[in-house]
């Protein structure tokens, strides 16, 4: 399976959002950063789940899937398109 065509094209956004939450640089920022490497609790996950959406209003990330993303790249993957739901 290859994971890192459905993850790359969604974490540069996963990146964007993290940084401007955390308010940090985006270099260093990859598909494997850890939340808890980087001071990202509970709550700035569900914040950046919200900046990514804003970002992006053609996606979403549910609930269950943002609060067991351990890395910027699960929170990629868990990112679900809506645009094609009507």
């Amino acid at each position: 399976m290859d994971s890192k065509s459905t993850v790359l094209p969604d974490i540069e956004i996963v990146i964007a959002a993290t940084a401007q939450v955390l308010e940090i640089p985006t270099e260093g920022l990859s598909v494997d950063t850890r939340f808890d490497s980087i001071n990202a609790d509970s709550i700035a996950i569900i914040v950046i789940a919200d900046v990514i959406e804003t970002l992006d209003p053609s996606v979403c990330v549910s609930d269950d899937d943002m609060l067991f993303a351990a890395t910027l790249g699960e929170m990629a993957a868990a990112m679900k398109r809506v645009d094609d739901a009507s």
